[in-house]
């Protein structure tokens, strides 16, 4: 009997000792951050005419969802003003995935938004992760 209850001991040893390790590691890991699955390294555009001509520099690490908004706005006397703003589904993104370039400003508002008005204008893009323990990325490029 005390072999028995030596093995069962030692087992409820181990088992300690690992949920221990298991638990401090955890505790040592970063939390992910939204860089770990996405990450924009430049958008660009250029007046075309009527539109924008946009050109995005992005990569996905992991697959992600994850909502996009844009905002077109110009500067006034008071500061910035929204001329149009589009907010796209939750989609999945996903690192193979592959984005035409460049892209016009009615497919990167998804129709919401394909005019660019005369003047400087300023295109601002929020892609928000689905999980709330991620942060929002936000990229604004201006067309002269």
């Amino acid at each position: 009997m005390s072999a028995t209850m030596d093995a069962i001991y030692g087992l409820a040893v181990s088992i300690g000792v690992v949920g221990l390790v298991t638990d401090s590691m955890v505790k040592l890991a970063p939390p992910p951050v939204t860089a770990d699955f996405f990450e924009v390294a430049e958008v660009r555009a250029d007046r075309d005419g009527n539109t924008a001509a946009i050109w995005v520099d992005r990569e996905i690490h992991r697959a992600i969802y994850m909502t996009a908004s844009v905002r077109v706005m110009q500067p006034t006397p008071r500061g910035m003003q929204q001329v149009c703003i589009a907010d796209g589904p939750t989609i999945l993104y996903r690192p193979e995935a592959v984005m035409p370039q460049p892209v016009d400003l009615g497919w990167w508002t998804w129709g919401h938004c394909p005019i660019l008005p005369d003047g400087r204008t300023v295109i601002e893009t929020t892609w928000t992760p689905r999980d709330p323990a991620l942060e929002p990325v936000t990229v604004e490029v201006t067309v002269e």
